[in-house]
């Protein structure tokens, strides 16, 4: 038999103002509860249940304009809340939002939800316009977020590769291709996070199928080589990869597939 008490947590939403950078400065959790919750103890956190609390406050329930859909739960529940100075969160960031009934300790939800930036930075009404038309310091259209992202991914892959090959066969010229194409792929880094303000789910994402994508296509060289040293470097490539994994597990974030192209994460 279900308990009378429900609460579905609907997200968390942001908007302007924006700072110069396009971040958002506070930010709302939208929920919903049944009837028998008149009250809710509403915490945000920064990492999981046991991180840093950026919001943690009782909330009555307002049942003032229930919905008539019955398949909406007739209370709404809302918390505006600061993000903290200095943490420079991103639209789509995740956050860990718990809310639990005051009355019954034992009906509570909890989850990671992305904040939801409508309108995004640098759209008409944002309220983060420059004054060039490009709002966060000029949040590029998405086929342009699409090539710098793609340019910083793959010039890092054949970075690895020229890396390992160089450090292996002690081939000083494929050393210097590797460090010029690390270079590359920092600059272009650079500019995808910074006018296209990419969340920290998708930047874990790129470096994990990147990572990825790397030590499967140089699995082969395992089975053949028997230059320790480049081995050594490949399995090192291979337990960054694993560590991304675990990283974006631990946000509740999409892994990744190495047998799929870039285009599956939203870059």
């Amino acid at each position: 038999m279900s308990t009378p008490c429900q609460i579905v947590i609907e997200g968390i939403q942001a908007g302007p103002p924006y700072t110069s950078d396009g971040l958002p400065t506070e930010a709302i959790v939208v929920a919903r509860s049944s009837h028998y919750c008149d009250e809710v103890h509403v915490q945000v956190h920064i990492a999981d249940a046991g991180s840093q609390n950026i919001a943690d406050q009782n909330v009555t329930v307002d049942f003032s304009g229930a919905s008539s859909d019955p398949a909406l739960l007739p209370g709404l529940i809302t918390l505006r809340f600061d993000l903290p100075p200095l943490s420079e969160f991103r639209c789509g960031d995740l956050l860990f939002v718990e809310i639990t009934c005051v009355a019954d300790e034992g009906c509570t939800k909890h989850d990671w939800f992305p904040i939801q930036c409508k309108p995004a930075p640098g759209e008409p009404g944002s309220g983060s316009d420059n004054g060039n038309g490009n709002g966060n310091g000029g949040h590029w259209p998405p086929l342009r977020c699409l090539f710098t992202a793609a340019a910083a991914a793959f010039a890092l892959l054949a970075a690895l590769a020229c890396i390992a090959i160089g450090i292996g066969t002690q081939n000083p010229t494929s050393l210097a291709t590797g460090i010029a194409l690390l270079g590359a792929s920092s600059l272009a880094w650079a500019l995808w996070a910074y006018w296209c303000g990419p969340g920290l789910c998708v930047r874990l994402a790129v470096l994990c199928w990147v990572f990825k994508c790397g030590f499967l296509a140089a699995i082969p060289v395992l089975f053949f080589s028997t230059n320790m040293v480049i081995i050594l470097v490949i399995i090192a490539y291979g337990s960054i990869a694993g560590l991304l994994v675990e990283k974006l597990r631990k946000h509740n974030c999409p892994v990744p597939s190495a047998r799929q192209p870039l285009t599956q994460i939203p870059i």
